[in-house]
């Protein structure tokens, strides 16, 4: 396994090449909707039996390789993503299901290339997350071929067996097809259930050859990436940024500060406070609204523009001086994203997606800070500090039910007369996760129909094993 041209199909090989095409057939058919045209997938269970399993059976085959080395950000990785696939057990909301699927992703093939030995810097360092990332896409079609060659080399030791193999078919189909004739004119039953049959695959629609295409694809490609963690790692990989000049980003980051210096002072003066607040048309709500995603986008581009001067020119104050300048106006930028979504929140109800950009907002302050205290300290290494924080408070968010927070916010503002109404469509969407706080919704008759309409949209949906989570036992049926 030291190279591709020299990697054998080892048992190891064919371990991870059951696992992988296990996962992939279970992904692409075991979804309720076998023959429909909607391709959507959002498996609950199943994905989360299937992680454990890959991320499983890849270190038992690491460690029999004695290739498997323990390091601390590889087992908080494996730990992560462990949990965030238990979420997939555990939570029933599609829209958590979809975001989580490439983090999960990210955080198992990182996990799997430090453990393994194949991030030669710390894991959750710049350069140890760049290096990953280097890894990844490389990995995916280094040994796909691998099965396929094997196959070839069996395929030639058994040459007259398989030529027989082929005469075999080719003399079956047609006595298969009298034998069918035969019974369908013999039995009425048996004819009935054949018409069926060939009536359904006269309405063919294209989507099982679909999925017959894809599974085998999206298997190889798995076992690529999982057999790429018992193969030697090669050389270290590293971003070439040095071969920025400090003017580029000096230029960039001046202009950046004259910019937001200026965003910032209407920002005081009419989104905090003033008497020309109140001649904001629409009110406070829905100047709120307007601009905030832009704002947060601002923040990250500005993120992306501060961090790499202060690790490549740490010595040079002004260059320094000046990512502190934008840092420090950028927390002004955040605090408006802030006061914005606060106002809307308060307004209009929680949502997921709100609570979802509350929490890039509070990482996103605390990115600031680190490369604030990286300006002023810069031989600190803050990253790994940051990225823990980051997995980690996504993590607990996660596992804490953010469709059950929602609900209960919700409910409580429509209790306390914050909210007018509540948003019933909102709520059904949130999935079964969000039932612990609607049950106190029937204390008034408003509340009581509202839960019962809820109610209704949830006994339409039943989901089979792969999509099952836990919640939809706690789902009422009326």
């Amino acid at each position: 396994m030291e190279s591709q041209n020299k990697a054998v199909f080892s048992k190891e090989a064919a371990w991870l090449l059951v696992l992988a095409m296990l996962a992939s057939v279970t992904y692409h058919f075991a979804h309720p909707f076998f023959l429909s045209p909607d391709y959507l997938h959002l498996p609950g269970v199943g994905l989360a039996i299937t992680q454990w399993a890959l991320l499983g059976g890849c270190l038992m085959c690491a460690a029999r390789e004695k290739r498997l080395r323990i390091t601390r950000g590889g087992v908080l990785l494996a730990v992560l993503s462990a949990l965030l696939a238990l979420c997939y057990a555990l939570y029933a909301n599609d829209m958590l299901r979809l975001m989580n699927l490439p983090v999960l992703l990210a955080l198992t093939v990182q996990a799997l290339f430090s453990l393994c030995g194949h991030v030669t810097c710390p894991t959750l360092s710049a350069a140890g997350l760049w290096e990953g990332l280097c890894r990844f896409f490389p990995a995916l079609g280094r040994f796909f071929s691998l099965p396929l060659r094997a196959m070839r080399e069996h395929a030639a030791v058994r040459d007259g067996r398989r030529s027989g193999l082929w005469v075999g078919i080719v003399v079956c189909v047609p006595v298969l097809a009298v034998i069918v004739w035969l019974l369908a004119s013999a039995d009425p039953v048996f004819r009935a259930f054949t018409d069926a049959l060939f009536d359904r695959l006269g309405r063919f629609d294209l989507t099982l050859l679909r999925r017959l295409i894809l599974f085998p694809l999206c298997g190889l490609l798995l076992f690529s990436l999982l057999y790429s963690c018992l193969s030697q790692g090669g050389a270290a990989l590293a971003p070439n940024l040095s071969a920025v000049r400090a003017p580029v980003f000096a230029v960039s980051l001046a202009a950046l500060t004259v910019v937001y210096a200026v965003f910032c002072y209407i920002q005081v003066r009419y989104l905090f406070g003033g008497i020309e607040t109140a001649l904001l048309q629409g009110g406070y709500a829905q100047y709120a609204r307007s601009g905030f995603f832009q704002l947060v986008a601002a923040a990250c581009i500005t993120l992306a523009l501060v961090a790499p001067p202060t690790v490549l020119y740490p010595a040079q104050r002004g260059m320094r001086a000046l990512c502190g300048a934008v840092c420090l106006l950028t927390v002004v930028i955040t605090a408006s994203a802030f006061f914005r979504m606060r106002l809307y929140i308060l307004a209009h109800g929680m949502t997921l997606l709100r609570l979802l950009t509350l929490w890039a907002m509070l990482m996103i302050l605390l990115a600031l800070i680190c490369l604030l205290v990286k300006c002023v300290r810069p031989s600190l290494r803050l990253c790994p500090l940051l990225c823990t924080a980051a997995l980690c408070s996504w993590g607990a968010l996660n596992l804490s039910c953010m469709p059950l927070q929602v609900a209960r916010y919700n409910v409580h503002a429509y209790q306390a007369g914050q909210l007018i109404t509540l948003d019933t469509d909102h709520l059904s969407s949130l999935s079964p996760d969000a039932w612990p706080a609607l049950e106190s919704l029937g204390g008034s008759p408003d509340g009581s129909a509202a839960a019962d309409e809820i109610c209704r949209k949830w006994e339409d949906l039943t989901p089979v094993w792969y999509d099952w989570a836990l919640s939809w036992e706690r789902a009422p049926h009326r």
